[in-house]
């Protein structure tokens, strides 16, 4: 039954036809949302290289040089970077915002913190870089800059991550940058898209799909009536035609007797 159910021409092309449609809106749908991503990822870079480029112009590199230690923020140096750091910080809206460097002895510390004193994972300077972002940093001490290549989804949110060199009026690395976003609101958006993408994709794929197994039908019907009423060498009515001509002239003569 299932044999004889999908050898009719009409839903074999349908079918044809659906699974096409449904390949091309899957390819449409990942092609979407991923160009729609890196657009929010490059308006992220942006916005975090701007901030790198205001801050390094701030910077004094014998001040940043001369914090060390929690005793050297009553230095003019370190409050001067400190609020530098606390006014981009809140202008940006941004989740954390800090320099850093390597001591004398060879760790990664903190020198200057965005954060107010009094929140919680406040940094002192000379306090040292958490073991999770120190390859991240020792990168970017080294003249790089290490960007994401997707929005992190962490315990505390969706974050996009960034870290920049720092340097002197001679172009040698005096420290490192580094910027945490908040992007929520960005993640949250890529979620909609492609929500929003699949279902259009699925719905019209539907559609389409008793689209054309009723329009097909309703163009093959009449051929295959045609079809078994002609003959297919002479293209001339065959007997079946004659026969059902027969009787509907007979059905004619009763009618009218």
């Amino acid at each position: 039954m299932k044999r004889k159910h999908f050898s009719r021409v009409d839903r074999q092309v349908s079918l044809l036809l659906a699974v096409i449609l449904i390949l091309f809106g899957i390819s449409i749908y990942f092609i979407s949302t991923k160009i729609y991503y890196q657009a929010i990822l490059e308006s992220l870079t942006h916005r975090v290289t701007n901030i790198h480029d205001y801050i390094e112009h701030q910077i004094t590199p014998d001040g940043f040089r001369e914090i060390n230690t929690k005793e050297d923020m009553q230095k003019e140096s370190y409050q001067t970077l400190k609020e530098v750091l606390q006014e981009i910080r809140e202008l940006g809206d941004l989740r954390y915002l800090y320099t850093a460097k390597r001591s004398d002895a060879g760790d990664l510390v903190y020198v200057v913190d965005g954060l107010p004193d009094s929140a919680n994972d406040f940094r002192y300077p000379g306090d040292l870089i958490e073991p999770e972002i120190q390859d991240e940093l020792t990168r970017a001490l080294g003249g790089e800059t290490v960007l994401p290549d997707k929005i992190l989804d962490t315990d505390w949110g969706n974050i996009f991550i960034a870290y920049y060199p720092l340097h002197d009026g001679n172009g040698n690395v005096v420290g490192a940058l580094g910027l945490e976003i908040a992007a929520d609101v960005e993640a949250a958006a890529v979620w909609k898209l492609s929500k929003a993408a699949l279902t259009a994709c699925l719905f019209f794929c539907g559609i389409t799909f008793l689209s054309s197994l009723f329009i097909f039908r309703r163009i093959s019907n009449p051929l295959y009536k045609d079809m078994a009423n002609t003959d297919f060498m002479t293209q001339l009515k065959n007997r079946n035609s004659y026969e059902t001509d027969r009787e509907n002239w007979n059905a004619k003569k009763c009618w009218f007797i």
